[in-house]
């Protein structure tokens, strides 16, 4: 559990001094290799009455439940700005925490879809407000 949170709590730090900070450096420049091994991985989704911590016990299986599993080992759920910002940064930890008891890792989260209040005011389009992050390019 230690490892976890202080691994989660390392992941927001970076995420919190990337909205933050300025880099000099953009993708182009820098590509980091991943070495590990690949794993099979899951986009749990919403898959109502289902809640994500049920759909991880089903991808990766339970043995605690005498759940199988698909052979799962990494998943990449959803973190968006608007949910971060209703509920807060440590609403999710238990959901991290048991897909770590599960075995699942190398868990990569789709961030993205800002609140109304986190999104960019330009219109791409007029009568159109873009998606985008308030000053995520600057």
């Amino acid at each position: 559990m230690k490892k976890f949170t202080t691994t989660l709590t390392l992941l927001l730090v970076l995420i919190s001094s990337c909205l933050f900070a300025q880099v000099n450096y953009t993708a182009k420049d820098q590509v980091t290799t991943y070495n590990d091994v690949f794993l099979f991985g899951s986009n749990f989704g919403y898959n109502p009455p289902w809640q994500d911590e049920d759909l991880a016990n089903i991808a990766a299986g339970n043995p605690a439940l005498g759940i199988d599993g698909v052979g799962v080992k990494s998943s990449r759920p959803t973190l968006p700005g608007w949910f971060m910002e209703e509920y807060g940064y440590d609403f999710r930890l238990n959901t991290y925490q048991h897909y770590a008891d599960l075995g699942l890792r190398d868990n990569v989260c789709i961030v993205g879809f800002p609140s109304d209040d986190q999104k960019e005011t330009d219109q791409p389009c007029p009568g159109i407000q873009s998606e985008m992050f308030d000053n995520l390019y600057t």
